[in-house]
C-alpha cells in the first residue's frame, strides 16, 4: 500500500484503540473532518514539535513527516512517577520511611504532591511525584514543611531543576491510507 499525499482537503479521522470501523445499519460513510477545517486549531509547521513548549491538548501537523502530535502534558508538570533530580536542602529530626502524598509548597505552581523516602533522619533517598502538579518553573524552590515525616522532622526544600519540568509528551498519529 502506497502513502497518501496528505493536503488541506484530506479528511481526518480519529478513533480509539479498537473502535470497529465496520458501516453499521444504512450508514455507509465514517466521518471525518478536514485538515482545513481544523487548521485554526491545529498548528502547521515543517518539524516536530520541541520538547519545551506546548500546552495539554495541543495538536501540530508536521509536514516533514505527515503525522499530528498531540501534547499530552503541558511545559511546567510534575508528572506522576517524576523522581526529583534536585538536591534537597538538609533536613533533621524525621523518621526513617516512606511518607506518601505530601504536599510541596512554594514555587509558581500547585497541586503537586509526593512520596518521600527516608533512609534516616537526615538522608533524603528520593523524592518522587505522586500526584500531579502543574505550572512550575525551573528554579522554583519548593518546600516540606516540619512535622511532615515525623514529629520532629524540620521543613526542608528542594529545587527544581531543568530535568523535573522541560519534558512535553507528545503522541503522534500517522495518517496513511
Amino acid at each position: 500500500m502506497a502513502n497518501e499525499v496528505i493536503n488541506l482537503d484530506t479528511v481526518f479521522s480519529g478513533f480509539n484503540k479498537g473502535t470497529d470501523l465496520q458501516p453499521k445499519n444504512a450508514r455507509t460513510n465514517n466521518q471525518g473532518v478536514k485538515i482545513n477545517d481544523i487548521a485554526g486549531f491545529t498548528q502547521i509547521q515543517a518539524a516536530a514539535p520541541a520538547t519545551t513548549t506546548g500546552l495539554k491538548g495541543d495538536m501540530v501537523y508536521v509536514l516533514a513527516d505527515h503525522k499530528i502530535y498531540v501534547c499530552e502534558n503541558s511545559f511546567g508538570t510534575l508528572e506522576v512517577g517524576t523522581v526529583l533530580a534536585g538536591t534537597p536542602s538538609s533536613v533533621t529530626g524525621a523518621t526513617a520511611g516512606n511518607y506518601s502524598g505530601v504536599a510541596l509548597t512554594g514555587g509558581t505552581g500547585t497541586g503537586a504532591k509526593a512520596t518521600i523516602a527516608m533512609a534516616n533522619p537526615t538522608t533524603v533517598t528520593s523524592i518522587t511525584i505522586d500526584v500531579e502538579g502543574k505550572g512550575y518553573k525551573t528554579a522554583d524552590t519548593l518546600v516540606i514543611a516540619a512535622k511532615t515525616l515525623g514529629s520532629g522532622s524540620t521543613s526542608f526544600t528542594i529545587p527544581l531543576v531543568a530535568a523535573d519540568t522541560a519534558s512535553i509528551w507528545y503522541k503522534t498519529a500517522a495518517l496513511t491510507v
